[in-house]
């Protein structure tokens, strides 16, 4: 799988209110693994994380038209804008789709989530 470095920038805020808060990356190089959502590991400041990433265009809300890479990252709420990540593609779930609602759209996020933290969790441990 693919390995994205980038540095976090600021998005639109929609993940975070959806009660899904995500690091929008703006990768280093062209991305390219196909769209959709995927388990990861990102790593910043030598710690790693569980995550849920989505590359694509989020058709279901605003497009701005580019490529966009957010991760949901597990157990974590702090602030890292501005900072370099690295982030591990492990596991390719589904392809991106639109959703017919808002509603539609949080309840395929949650499950999307709950099912990249139980397959990250069984995942080997990577060797640095």
């Amino acid at each position: 799988m693919e390995i994205i470095v980038g540095v976090v920038v600021r998005g639109n805020g929609l993940g975070h209110g959806f009660g899904f808060p995500t690091a929008n990356i703006e990768p280093q190089r062209e991305v390219l693994s196909a769209n959709g959502v995927y388990v990861a590991e990102v790593e910043f400041d030598g710690i790693r994380y569980g995550a849920v990433v989505n590359i694509g265009h989020s058709p279901s809300v605003v497009s701005l038209g580019k490529r966009r890479v957010e991760a949901h990252i597990f157990d974590f709420a702090g602030d890292i804008y501005g900072r370099k990540v690295e982030l591990l593609l492990l596991k390719f779930l589904r392809a991106e789709k639109k959703f017919a609602s808002k509603e539609e759209l949080i309840t395929q996020i949650a499950s999307d989530r709950d099912m990249a933290e139980m397959l990250y969790n069984t995942q080997p441990v990577r060797k640095l």
